[in-house]
């Protein structure tokens, strides 16, 4: 009897529709920005060009979903060589003591229709802090241009989202506070289901 129960059961757990879906970037349309002010003259801008990204996305309701982001610091890129170098070094990243940045999601909480509060977890320089994303999510469903692209036939999700972090936190200690403690971080993101 138990071993008919446990057969039913399992029976009724395949027969419910599955909505949770990996996602990966669609890099070419991704970016991961951060500003700072330099020394109050200006906000300086610069973008990390190599990341990746396991996303496990409940496609029926986004506060289940979770996700986890590397990006490698030795690709970070300010247009301005020179300050790319000093960045990698042991001043600012410590590229080759720490090649990698993490952010893991913990928690996903509804604002409203289009807002989301993503709470997580942010790796820097071996320290691990807390970090929220302030997201919007701008579109989800079948991409606009799929009968077009046949590339693009499979399901979108896009977001705009923004946190801001303290260097200082995370040890990153040069020139503060003339340079600025605060980063403004900035990620546009598509994200494509996978096939």
């Amino acid at each position: 009897m138990k071993k008919t129960l446990a057969l039913c059961s399992l029976g009724l757990v395949m027969a419910l529709p599955a909505t949770a879906a990996d996602y990966e970037f669609d890099k070419a349309h991704t970016n991961v920005q951060f500003g700072i002010s330099h020394n109050g003259l200006s906000n300086f801008l610069g973008q990390f060009q190599d990341f990746t990204g396991k996303f496990d996305i409940d496609e029926k309701d986004l506060t289940k979903s979770s996700f986890d982001v590397i990006i490698k610091t030795a690709s970070v890129d300010t247009d301005v060589p020179a300050l790319d170098d000093h960045l990698k070094n042991a001043d600012f990243f410590d590229v080759n003591k720490y090649p990698e940045m993490r952010f893991k999601s913990e928690r996903i909480v509804q604002i409203s229709a289009d807002k989301y509060a993503v709470e997580g977890q942010l790796t820097m320089l071996d320290k691990t802090l807390p970090v929220t994303l302030d997201t919007r999510l701008n579109f989800q469903g079948r991409h606009p241009l799929a009968d077009f692209f046949p590339a693009y036939d499979t399901q979108y999700l896009g977001f705009s989202a923004t946190a801001s972090i303290r260097r200082t936190e995370f040890g990153m200690m040069t020139y503060a506070p003339m340079l600025a403690d605060q980063v403004n971080i900035t990620l546009e993101a598509e994200l494509k289901r996978k096939q």
